[in-house]
């Protein structure tokens, strides 16, 4: 994305991780969507299409067109991609992608870039379980 007064390659976690807090400082507060039952404080906005239902939203917080986010604490510094989905999950200071699955985790996120499609949930009976990419980084 472009935008004057900014300029960063994001070519890192933590550089994308700036740029989106950069990004996010500068939204006017704007919901469009469906939100129901949620404490909301600062600067949020909920893009059309969107539903939270039972949330904590500690703005600046994006979420975008067609996102879910149920039973969960976002913010600050977090945005949500088109058509992901976050439930039973505190995220803060993260970039969640497109289509990204954040499903009752067992540990908060905080400084977390997940790209589209992924998904990250609790661990299951069969313990751990990881699929890594290029250049991926995974704190246990």
């Amino acid at each position: 994305m472009e935008f004057k007064g900014f300029w960063s390659d994001a070519g890192a976690p933590a550089d994308l991780l700036t740029a989106n807090a950069h990004f996010l400082s500068r939204l006017p507060s704007r919901v469009d969507g469906r939100v129901q039952g949620t404490t909301v404080s600062g600067t949020v906005v909920v893009e059309a299409g969107a539903v939270v239902e039972d949330c904590t939203l500690r703005g600046p917080v994006w979420i975008g067109p067609h996102a879910t986010v149920r039973g969960s604490t976002l913010g600050p510094h977090v945005s949500v991609g088109p058509h992901a989905r976050v439930s039973g999950a505190t995220v803060s200071a993260s970039l969640i992608d497109e289509f990204a699955h954040i499903l009752h985790p067992s540990r908060p996120l905080r400084n977390a870039v997940v790209g589209r499609h992924a998904v990250i949930s609790a661990p299951s009976d069969a313990g751990l379980q990881l699929v890594i990419g290029d250049r991926s980084v995974v704190r246990l």
